[in-house]
């Protein structure tokens, strides 16, 4: 049991309660759909893969970002913390924060055309910056979810 603890510690997955009512967390959810308004206006035809299945569906909306914010924010942020330790920060973000994010964009330009790789960092660093504050990558990994929601149904 005290191995399974461990291993929930170090995903960034403790138990939080509350995220949902932070404002700054509301913020971020009315300042995903100005973003998603931004990408609207890029060039057509530059768009990231299109949702055209079931299981293509739940891969965005529920797979990629669960696996994605357990591995980058649960994983890579949470060492790189303890590597530079709470005070550490740049601009007011954490340097875990800011190195997670700049390796998250980065990841995306395998995939994606440049200017929409790009596009995610800002996005990264308002997880990051949600995992920082509530020390778990729960309150990340829901608006993750909830900005590739407003995503698909205001582009898709």
């Amino acid at each position: 049991m005290l191995l399974l603890t461990q291993l929930f510690q170090d995903l960034g997955l403790s138990r939080v309660s509350g995220f949902y009512r932070d404002r700054l967390f509301a913020l971020a959810i009315v300042v995903g759909f100005a973003v998603v308004g931004v990408l609207h206006l890029l060039p057509t035809g530059h768009a990231p893969e299109t949702v055209a299945s079931l299981p293509m569906l739940v891969k965005w909306l529920l797979w990629a970002p669960v696996l994605e914010e357990l591995l980058f924010r649960g994983i890579v942020q949470g060492q790189l913390q303890r590597y530079f330790h709470s005070s550490s920060n740049v601009l007011g973000l954490s340097r875990a924060n800011w190195i997670t994010s700049l390796l998250f964009t980065g990841i995306h330009f395998l995939h994606h055309p440049p200017l929409w790789a790009a596009s995610v960092l800002l996005p990264s660093l308002v997880f990051g910056f949600f995992r920082d504050r509530h020390d778990s990558v729960v309150p990340s990994m829901t608006l993750h979810c909830i900005y590739n929601a407003q995503f698909l149904f205001l582009l898709g």
